[in-house]
């Protein structure tokens, strides 16, 4: 099998640090917090809160979730909104993503933090939430991953 022409491309997740960012409210504690895919959700009441990263499209506002950073105190959840400007609408907006090639098959795509990685060939992609760099093979990928005839 040929797998000759594959590519990886990686889009920039979080480039800053939760504190450098904007935090915008989902939910208050018992609600669901319905954010961007993905995207770390802060939550907590004032200066005491914890953070998690989610990848997927809603989470519960809950200490079942989160832990518990501020006893008996109502919390809230926020997203985190990193390097967005007030131009694009906001998290609601579909993302405009900027792709860059990183690797081609079997070499390393290097990266730092959390990022979105595609792999494929000729618009046949599939993509997977890597932290500090992934392999460009179809193990990396799992069985999903397209292959290039």
């Amino acid at each position: 099998m040929s797998l000759a022409g594959l590519t990886m491309v990686a889009s920039t997740i979080f480039p800053a640090t939760a504190s450098a960012a904007r935090l915008q409210r989902c939910a208050r504690e018992g609600g669901i917090c319905r954010l961007p895919f993905p995207a770390e959700v802060v939550f907590g009441d004032g200066g005491r809160t914890t953070s998690r990263f989610i990848d997927r499209d809603a989470v519960p506002c809950s200490t079942r979730v989160f832990g518990d950073p501020a006893p008996g105190h109502e919390k809230t959840c926020y997203i985190v909104l990193r390097g967005r400007g007030e131009a694009d609408g906001g998290y609601d907006e579909p993302r405009r993503e900027r792709w860059v090639a990183c690797a081609d098959e079997g070499e390393f795509c290097d990266f730092y933090g959390r990022k979105v990685v595609r792999y494929g060939a000729r618009g046949r992609l599939t993509q997977a939430v890597f932290r500090d760099g992934v392999e460009g093979d179809t193990e990396s990928f799992g069985a999903a991953a397209p292959a290039a005839a």
